[in-house]
């Protein structure tokens, strides 16, 4: 391969940064850019360079010589005057008889350059634009597609007004068939200014989005970002040629307010917590990932421009607090036929509308992403089912539907999107999950391992417990997850009963059917609905062999159960202001008014809560919530 970095730019919004050095040579921690470029550039299978300069070229010349070695084998193109980006290379196509990449060398980068060059062979490309996401779009060139990613319309900065547009941002690399280089006009032009808007009418033109590392690091606060990102790691984990998680997102309920049926964009709302939450996404190691259930395309409520429509102000408004997606996906299809204003052609019961898994495995498939080490985040069953076929950690939020209709209970539930992110990404827990994983591997006895999570109501238990099996999962040590909340008795059979802990569960089924599990048989477990609209489903545990077992929940430290032979006692302390919040929450959640929300807290405080909190003694380790 070959590539041509355009290096001749001088960089004058870096100020001092740049006055004795060309930009490509400003340093990102004590070593050039041009530098990572270039072993960059090698590593992917470039063997020969070509590098254009004008502002202070010696000091590249100097440095780097004929290259070899870390570098591919340099040549230099010199412009006696500023050319632009393309001008220098016009008629330049007999020099080459395969695709060119053209890169420019004031951004960092690190990406696989095979996926892109796989993608431009199979669409034909005369050119392949690199694009992606990104925090600031409403200054960068921004790019149209169609749905075979085609580009159709080249959006250059600045653009007069606000319109919304999707956030695909032209990121300064190419891949360039030598045709395209006796297009190019002998006189000073740019690619994105001049050619590329020009070339889309007749040349196939093509676009990559990824969300690999690509950042210009033209001002002195990118320049810092770059070099931290540099530092921890961050750019080479993006690098698609390694595993990736995400946390996907739902979209209706989610992001934005769950209207019904939204078909136009004016009626799109994006909640004000969204783009905070979708932020600190974009700035952890996950990707951000919308899958989506679209039926107002099978309904004909809207056409596919329209829901471009929604999705380009969903993306504008997004990008203009700091925040973006990596990917959209959404099924347009619904199964149920026969209604005359319906699209017949989307009316299919296909394998992308969740609760099917679809959409996560195809964005897996395209993002190298690992399923098991990501995240589902809806509001609906369908969304938890779909997260759970997909083998995700499932995340359900009180938000739009709220999780308030069918029987399948999400692994983490939040207020909003904005806590489950928060939380997803700052477990408050001390010792860490990490830490207590490795703690659990290092109690398996290659049987079954017991390890009991007690705590009070809303202490986070059940979070806990599914965090810890998230991360087992990723050491590769099997475990399963019994949650004790299956044997309470169902509210009518506890209704105008004075309230105990003890006999609101079903504590001598409980302990039968947990010595039948240490026993290797199978149990099915009464079931529990969080919810008063939720249904009543029994849970089938087992049989276990060779795993680890975490039991969580209110009596798991209780004397009843201490027959197990339990490895490890955990319980978690809380506060009495974490534990009245969650206490709220929960109940406004089940449609409980403030006045009796209060009184049920009253009255389990001077009793429950107390004796619960007692049972820290027996615990080997007490998890402090930070």
């Amino acid at each position: 391969m070959i590539a041509i970095v355009l290096a001749g730019g001088k960089g004058t919004r870096l100020g001092e940064a740049t006055a004795q050095r060309p930009k490509p040579m400003v340093e990102i921690n004590s070593k050039p850019l041009l530098e990572y470029t270039l072993s960059w550039l090698k590593q992917q299978g470039v063997e020969r360079a070509i590098l254009t300069l004008n502002y202070l070229p010696d000091s590249i010349v100097q440095h780097f010589g004929q290259g070899g070695g870390n570098f591919p084998v340099l040549e230099y193109l010199l412009e006696s005057s500023p050319l632009g980006t393309a001008g220098c290379l016009s008629g330049k196509g007999n020099s080459f008889n395969e695709p060119v990449w053209i890169v420019y060398g004031d951004v960092f980068m690190d990406l696989d350059l095979h996926r892109i060059w796989d993608f431009h062979s199979l669409n034909k490309a005369n050119m392949t634009l690199v694009v992606h996401p990104n925090d600031h779009p409403h200054d960068s060139d921004l790019l149209e597609v169609d749905s075979q990613n085609r580009v159709l319309q080249f959006n250059p900065k600045p653009r007069a007004g606000n319109p919304w547009l999707p956030n695909l941002v032209n990121a300064g690399l190419y891949l360039m068939n030598p045709e395209l280089f006796d297009a190019i006009p002998n006189t000073p032009c740019d690619f994105g200014r001049d050619l590329i808007p020009n070339w889309v009418e007749n040349y196939a033109i093509y676009a990559y989005s990824t969300p690999e590392y690509m950042k210009d690091m033209g001002t002195p606060d990118r320049l810092k970002k770059v070099e931290n990102d540099v530092l921890r790691g961050f750019t080479k984990a993006r690098n698609l040629a390694g595993r990736q998680s995400a946390i996907f997102l739902d979209r209706d309920g989610v992001i934005n307010d769950d209207t019904h049926f939204i078909s136009k964009a004016e009626d799109f709302r994006l909640f004000p917590f969204a783009p905070k939450a979708i932020a600190a996404i974009n700035r952890s190691g996950f990707l951000s990932v919308v899958v989506t259930n679209q039926s107002v395309l099978a309904r004909n409520m809207t056409t596919e421009a329209g829901l471009k429509h929604i999705h380009n102000r969903m993306e504008t408004e997004l990008g203009e607090q700091g925040a973006f997606l990596d990917a959209i996906y959404y099924c347009p299809h619904h199964p149920d036929k026969g209604f005359p204003e319906e699209n017949p052609e989307l009316k299919i019961d296909c394998d992308c509308r969740k609760p099917k898994p679809g959409m996560l495995i195809q964005a897996a498939q395209r993002f190298n992403i690992d399923l098991t080490s990501s995240f589902m985040v809806g509001d609906n069953e369908r969304d938890i089912l779909a997260g759970k076929s997909a083998g995700c950690t499932t995340v359900g939020v009180a938000t739009g539907k709220g999780m308030k209709t069918g029987s399948t209970q999400p692994d983490l539930f939040f207020p909003t999107l904005l806590e489950a992110v928060d939380f997803i990404l700052n477990p408050p827990f001390l010792p860490s999950i990490n830490a207590l994983a490795n703690m659990i591997v290092s109690k398996f006895n290659g049987q079954l391992t017991w390890i009991r999570i007690g705590g009070n109501t809303g202490s986070g238990k059940s979070s806990l417990a599914s965090l810890l099996k998230r991360e087992l999962g990723l050491l590769q040590q099997p475990c399963h997850i019994v949650r004790l909340d299956n044997w309470i008795l169902p509210s009518s059979a506890r209704r105008n009963q004075p309230h105990d802990w003890k006999t609101a569960f079903q504590l001598p089924v409980l302990t039968q059917d947990l010595n039948l599990l240490n026993l290797g048989n199978a149990v099915q477990a009464p079931g529990y609905a969080r919810h008063p609209d939720h249904h009543i489903q029994a849970i089938t545990y087992g049989p276990f062999t060779s795993a680890v077992i975490l039991v969580e929940g209110i009596p798991a430290l209780a004397d009843e159960l201490d027959f197990l032979p339990w490895d490890l006692s955990l319980f978690i302390e809380q506060s009495e202001d974490e534990r009245k919040q969650h206490v709220q929450q929960l109940n406004a959640w089940k449609g409980l008014n403030e006045v009796d929300t209060n009184r049920l807290y009253d009255e389990r405080n001077a009793s429950e809560y107390k004796q619960i909190n007692a049972l820290k003694s027996k615990a080997d380790i007490c998890i402090k919530r930070s």
